[in-house]
C-alpha cells in the first residue's frame, strides 16, 4: 500500500468517527425503494393500505410492516398478524385493530344451579408497534366486577378496577363518566407489547339480580358510552356490539431501526432532517414517544401525501404565501 492510499484511509476512518460523535449514534440505514403502485395493492376491501405497509412481496418499507389481506371474507379483511386492521394513519403514525370483548356472566338455569361462562382476551404486539397509553383506557362494567390487565413491556404491569351497584336503577344516567358505579376505568403504562384481561373469581352470581353479565375491555378513549340497560340480562351489552372481533384498540408503531439524528444551523439552532426512511424532499423526520426508541414522517409544512415515498409530498392545495387559506 502507497503512503497516499495510507492517508486516504485514514481521512476516511476519521470522518467516520466524527460522524457518530456529533449525533450520539450512526443514522438508520437507508430504506428500500418505494414499490411500484402498479404491483401494490392500495386497498384491502374498503381500507387503506398506505406505505410503508403493504401486501405482497416488496410493497412494503421491512417485513415489520407486511400486512394481508384476507379476500375470502366479504368485506376482504386487511391483518397484521392475526389481528384484525380497521384504520391506519401516517400523520400520527397509529394503526386502529379490532379485538374481542370479555365478559363473566352468571346466568341462573334453576332455584339452585347458576351457570357461569367467562371469556379472557389477551393481544401480544411486536416491533413496529406499541400499545398507545394516550389513547387508549381499560374500562369494565357491571355491578359487582373486579377485573384485571397484565401486560408486559420493559418490565411486568398489573392494574385494574372495581365497579359496584347495589341496584341498576341507581346507577347515573346514560352518558356518565365511568367512575367506579356502573363502570370503571384505568390507565395503561407506557412501552406495553402485551396485555392479557383477566376476571377474579368472584365466588358465585352478581347480588344484583339483574346484573347477569360483568364486562371489560381495552379500547379506544371515548369508544364506550355508558349505558343503563348494558348491566342488564344475559349478554345484553355483548348481543348490542355483535360477534367476533369488535372493540377499537390504537396501536403506535414506528420505524425503530433508529432515531431521528440532530443537526446543528449555523446560528446553534438544533433542528431534525429527514430519517432514512423520510424519502420526500419535503418530509421531516419525528421521534417517537411512549417507550421504545423509533421514528416516523410527516409531510413538512404546507405539503400533504406520503412522506415514506419519493415526491410523495406535494403541495396542499388549501396552503398559500406561506398560511392556509381558510376562505
Amino acid at each position: 500500500m502507497t503512503l497516499r492510499q495510507t492517508l486516504l484511509l485514514l481521512l476516511v476512518f476519521h470522518a467516520s468517527l466524527a460522524t457518530t460523535a456529533e449525533f450520539g449514534e450512526p443514522f438508520p440505514p437507508p430504506a428500500p425503494a418505494s414499490p411500484e403502485p402498479k404491483n401494490c395493492p392500495a386497498k384491502c376491501g374498503e381500507i387503506d393500505i398506505p406505505y410503508p405497509f403493504g401486501v405482497g412481496a416488496g410493497c412494503s418499507l421491512s417485513g415489520r410492516f407486511v400486512l394481508t389481506c384476507n379476500e375470502m371474507t366479504s368485506p376482504p379483511t386487511l391483518l397484521t398478524g392475526t389481528v384484525k386492521v380497521a384504520s391506519i394513519t401516517l400523520e400520527t403514525a397509529q394503526m386502529v385493530v379490532n379485538t374481542y370483548l370479555t365478559y363473566s356472566c352468571d346466568v341462573p338455569t334453576s332455584n339452585t344451579t347458576i351457570n357461569h361462562t367467562s371469556t379472557d382476551m389477551a393481544l401480544n404486539v411486536v416491533t413496529p408497534f406499541l400499545l398507545s397509553p394516550s389513547e387508549n383506557v381499560f374500562t369494565a362494567v357491571g355491578c359487582s366486577s373486579t377485573a384485571r390487565i397484565k401486560g408486559r413491556g420493559a418490565s411486568p404491569y398489573l392494574t385494574g378496577c372495581i365497579t359496584t351497584c347495589a341496584r341498576v336503577k341507581d346507577t347515573g344516567d346514560d352518558g356518565t363518566p365511568c367512575s367506579g358505579h356502573g363502570c370503571c376505568q384505568a390507565s395503561l403504562t407506557p412501552n406495553l407489547t402485551q396485555v392479557s384481561v383477566e376476571w377474579e373469581n368472584r365466588g358465585g352470581r352478581s347480588p344484583v339480580a339483574e346484573n347477569l353479565c360483568q364486562y371489560a375491555f381495552v379500547a379506544t378513549k371515548g369508544w364506550y358510552s355508558f349505558r343503563k340497560n348494558d348491566l342488564i340480562g344475559n349478554m345484553t351489552f355483548a348481543n348490542r356490539l355483535g360477534s367476533g372481533p369488535v372493540v377499537p384498540v390504537v396501536l403506535d408503531w414506528a420505524v425503530r431501526d433508529g432515531t431521528c439524528p440532530p443537526t446543528l444551523e449555523g446560528n446553534g439552532k438544533e433542528i431534525v432532517p429527514n430519517g432514512a426512511a423520510c424519502v420526500s424532499s419535503e418530509s421531516y423526520c419525528v421521534n417517537a414517544s411512549h417507550g421504545a426508541p423509533g421514528y416516523f414522517c410527516n409531510c413538512s409544512k404546507g405539503y400533504t401525501g406520503n412522506p415514506y415515498k419519493k415526491n410523495g409530498c406535494t403541495t396542499h392545495p388549501g396552503y398559500r404565501g406561506g398560511q392556509f387559506d381558510l376562505g
